[in-house]
């Protein structure tokens, strides 16, 4: 692998529901327990068979993301002590790593852009080309489902809401990323989810050892804002009352570099290759969005 780097000093460290339902999410935008959700292929999109929702009013409940918190209580000692990697003393003032592989999800997976930067992260470490196919057929892709006149479908965590071939579907976050990856790594390999640790932490500690991080922030480093809103299934697959509501704009990029003003990302939105972004506005969109990421580590 090959990585840029110059030393330095290590500076420091989301219930009324909607009477008529938001357009379908812009998402650039494990597979969930069988027995719990439907087990559904993606299907390709002249096979598409996800549910759209209709444009309407929005408000955001109170109750939202009460069984998964938009926040994510993990520290980086947890994280460094379950790695097998050792703290770092001296930390780079600039990383770049040169050789993860970049795709586009142009044309192919309008709204996958999870799926398209966990390719780049896979291949990066199998040395290997992964068909789409295959990382589509371990994943759960839900449609919605309408019960007693409300929309149903599970929580993002739980698995891809709507179809990636869709320009109307959404997307997925770091739990069923970290599923599908742990099933197509190499053996030697475990993606684990580091969501909830601070983007310049996340940068930091990993990037110098070649480690490129999956991140959740915004297309563009643009706003995001509140657009659909859909009931959520409990862990056992049940309709529940509490609300779910997506935020336009989600994307899914690869972190692979840092300076003292940027971070540098492989962003699969319109063949943008590497692209880059402030700082402070990256932490803002990582963190308005979840703080969802991903890591693979050696075992």
């Amino acid at each position: 692998m090959n990585i840029k780097h110059q030393t330095g000093i290590f500076p420091g460290i989301f219930i009324i529901f909607l009477l008529f339902l938001l357009f379908a999410g812009t998402a650039c935008a494990a597979p969930a327990d069988p027995e719990i959700f439907p087990e559904t292929e993606c299907i390709t999109e002249s096979g598409e068979s996800t549910e759209s929702i209709e444009q309407g009013s929005s408000e955001i409940s109170e109750e939202l993301f009460t069984e998964h918190s938009a926040k994510h209580p993990k520290s980086s000692e947890t994280i460094l002590e379950n790695s097998g990697i050792s703290d770092i003393i001296e930390i780079p003032e600039s990383v770049l790593l040169e050789d993860v592989p970049y795709y586009s999800q142009e044309d192919i997976l309008p709204t996958g852009c999870e799926i398209i930067s966990a390719k780049m992260l896979l291949e990066y470490y199998s040395q290997q080309e992964t068909e789409l196919e295959e990382m589509l057929s371990v994943i759960s892709c839900q449609s919605f489902h309408t019960e007693h006149g409300r929309l149903y479908a599970p929580h993002p965590e739980d698995a891809f809401i709507g179809n990636p071939y869709s320009e109307s579907g959404y997307g997925c976050f770091a739990p069923v990323i970290v599923r599908m990856l742990n099933h197509l790594l190499p053996q030697q390999y475990r993606a684990v989810d580091t969501s909830g640790t601070d983007l310049q932490e996340l940068a930091q500690t990993y990037l110098p050892q070649g480690m490129p991080v999956l991140v959740w922030a915004t297309i563009g480093m643009w706003n995001p804002s509140p657009t659909s809103t859909w009931y959520l299934y409990n862990s056992r697959g049940y309709a529940t009352d509490h609300q779910f509501q997506w935020l336009s704009n989600e994307h899914c990029m690869v972190l692979v570099g840092y300076d003292t003003e940027y971070y540098y990302f492989q962003d699969p939105y319109k063949s943008n290759g590497m692209m880059k972004f402030r700082k402070d506005i990256s932490g803002k969109r990582y963190e308005e969005i979840g703080s969802y990421s991903v890591v693979v580590f050696e075992k």
